[in-house]
């Protein structure tokens, strides 16, 4: 079984087993003119997300939220500030999908990042495949959740009111 940073707590080999949540991390960046960086996957659903990414095990949150970050938008430690981080927001998958067979959803914490450099930090070819094949600054109160998956709009919801108070339709 390959090593996974939490506990099943059971056994996955029986009916009952539903998945378990994956310990993820999601990462707004903040322009200084209050923006947010949004990126359209480029996967085949091409939705719309904040960068996120699941924590490897032996790594912090806050590694994962770095790695995640330059990962899916060239972006270096350097050039963002951790201003905010909150935990305890989760989301299930829909129609019982199960993510490399196990994880039935994401279990997240949220770093908000001002960011300290121009927009030319941005590479979204730092990886191979690209995360984003487009991103967008938005306003937190324009923020357009119908752009995303409904099953994350709770979580959506909750973080523009955490995090910006602005209470989204």
């Amino acid at each position: 079984m390959p090593d996974y940073p939490f506990n099943f707590g059971g056994d996955v080999s029986t009916q009952s087993f539903r998945g378990v949540y994956r310990e993820n991390v999601a990462v707004l960046v903040l322009r200084q003119d209050g923006r947010l960086l949004f990126g359209k996957c480029a996967d085949d659903d091409h939705e719309w997300q904040f960068p996120q990414g699941g924590v490897d095990a032996g790594e912090t949150r806050r590694e994962a939220m770095f790695r995640e970050l330059r990962e899916e938008t060239g972006i270096r430690p350097t050039a963002v500030r951790v201003t905010a981080v909150r935990s305890g927001y989760q989301y299930t998958f829909p129609n019982g999908r199960l993510k490399k067979g196990v994880f039935c959803g994401q279990r997240q914490t949220y770093f908000l990042c001002a960011l300290l450099k121009p927009d030319s930090v941005i590479n979204l070819n730092a990886m191979d495949p690209p995360e984003f094949e487009e991103i967008e600054w938005v306003l937190p109160s324009e923020f357009p959740i119908q752009r995303t998956p409904e099953f994350k709009h709770v979580v959506y919801r909750r973080v523009m009111q955490d995090f910006f108070r602005v209470t989204l339709p």
